[in-house]
């Protein structure tokens, strides 16, 4: 009678814990997110470093996470290895440009100008967004 026991004692355990490795694995699907790259411009010249970021616009009903990319000599690209992607909808996206020289005080060198915001919709897989700030 002992046996019959622990062998089904067993059996419960095994499931129970083949249950856990399921609901664990079987998580959320992570969310599409598509590629945004163009050209950054500030008094009509390439924006030597910098950074580019996508914050959902909740006001416009978009949500997820923040997408971002860095700009180097003008270009940036949301797929290069240091960025990521957004999904599709509404965004604000705020640029931060700087003269790319380094000091030990500034690593990206000085600000070109204040943080640059702009509100954009990206309905595309392959977005390309060329952003010119202002004089």
């Amino acid at each position: 009678m002992l046996k019959l026991r622990t062998d089904r004692g067993m059996q419960l355990a095994r499931l129970a814990a083949f249950g856990l490795i399921l609901s664990v694995g079987c998580g959320e699907p992570k969310p599409k997110v598509y590629r945004v790259h163009g050209e950054v411009t500030f008094k009509g010249k390439p924006v030597p470093k910098g950074n580019v970021f996508f914050d959902p616009d909740l006001s416009k009903g978009t949500s997820g996470k923040q997408g971002f990319a860095s700009i180097l000599d003008g270009k940036y690209d949301t797929a290069a290895a240091d960025g990521d992607g957004i999904g599709k909808g509404a965004y604000v996206v705020r640029v931060q440009s700087y003269d790319g020289k380094p000091s030990d005080e500034y690593p990206f060198g000085n600000a070109l100008t204040a943080e640059f915001v702009i509100k954009q919709s990206f309905e595309e897989d392959d977005n390309s967004f060329n952003i010119s700030i202002p004089k």
